[in-house]
């Protein structure tokens, strides 16, 4: 067999080696692209596509607000609530007095608030005329809206009770109410225990609206 011959025969051989390495390659890429695109992996695929949308719209506990062993409720820094009387259905907003009442029926600045959360565990609720607070010293603890920080007159603890919160104040302790036919239906702190008059729902942002954190109801403004 002449040099010529030898040659042409390795050549050929590589380049059969060639070929099926590329074949090989080409195989393991299809193999590697049906494992991730494949009908078998749809649902993984979709489900880590969508998770962050789901934590923001549909894990609104995990998200918004912790509950710890007592009821105690901890919003996340920044939250901002529209709270509810239960009695009257009428949405806490502030009058242009800067009293806080439960008699409003549409949502704007004046009945939405901002949690402020403090470092000894209290939330202060900021509206567009300053903080709430409690006037503690003056008669029926009325409920206002005017202070420039956050002191112990502006400092609240929530409370779940079933699908409702209750509010108690720091400044005395008092739960606050809402007194129907007084003064415009005013909230104060003056409630000595957990009734109906004490019991508010909560609403947080929900896209372009206001849901309800522990049911799926949702305000129709």
């Amino acid at each position: 067999m002449t040099i010529g011959k030898v040659s042409a025969i390795i050549v050929l051989i590589s380049t059969i080696i060639g070929i099926l390495a590329n074949i090989a390659g080409i195989t393991e890429f299809v193999l590697k692209m049906r494992d991730r695109y494949g009908p078998g992996s749809a649902q993984t695929s979709e489900i880590s596509e969508e998770e962050p949308g789901k934590k923001q719209t549909d894990d609104i506990k995990r998200n918004v607000y912790s509950i710890d062993e007592n009821g105690k409720i901890t919003f996340v820094q920044g939250t901002e609530i529209v709270l509810r009387v239960k009695n009257n259905v009428g949405l806490v907003t502030t009058d242009s007095r800067g009293y806080l009442q439960g008699k409003g029926s549409e949502i704007n600045s004046d009945s939405i608030y901002q949690i402020h959360n403090t470092p000894d565990d209290y939330s202060g609720l900021q509206g567009v005329y300053g903080f709430v607070r409690v006037a503690a010293d003056e008669d029926n603890a009325p409920v206002y809206e005017n202070a420039d920080e956050i002191q112990s007159w502006e400092c609240f603890e929530f409370f779940k009770h079933n699908e409702y919160v209750y509010i108690k104040s720091q400044a005395n302790d008092k739960y606050i109410t809402c007194v129907l036919d007084e003064e415009g239906d005013r909230l104060c702190a003056r409630g000595e225990e957990v009734q109906e008059w004490e019991l508010f729902s909560v609403y947080i942002r929900d896209k372009k609206k206001w849901k309800n954190i522990f049911t799926d109801e949702k305000m129709e403004f």
